[in-house]
């Protein structure tokens, strides 16, 4: 799997919070939870005439680890580094640090 992985340390336990931060920051630029290849996800795009983008969020005992990445059919998952599709894999990355800083923000 290639994928752009952000870990934020939390000072909560309040998963749901957090959980409310992330749909926050995505669900207004349009992506929209889901469940992709067996994983909870939110995405935007098909991933066969559109890139498909995901995140999801992972829980440790102290952090969320964030991993973004793009998936299409022919060539599957892509991190969010690269020149291909930098423009639109740049947005993603700034909707990740919205997230982050937004988690910081609210002492979470």
């Amino acid at each position: 799997m290639k994928r752009t992985i952000i870990e934020i340390p939390l000072k909560t336990k309040q998963i749901n919070e957090v959980l409310g931060v992330i749909d926050s920051v995505l669900q207004p630029a349009g992506y929209t939870p889901e469940v992709f290849n067996g994983q909870s996800v939110w995405s935007k795009g098909d991933g066969t005439l559109i890139k498909k983008f995901c995140v999801t969020a992972i829980f440790s005992d102290h952090s969320v680890i964030l991993h973004g990445w793009t998936h299409d059919s022919m060539l599957g998952e892509h991190d969010l580094e690269g020149f291909a599709g930098t423009f639109i894999k740049k947005k993603l990355k700034e909707l990740l640090g919205v997230i982050q800083s937004t988690i910081y923000s609210r002492g979470l």
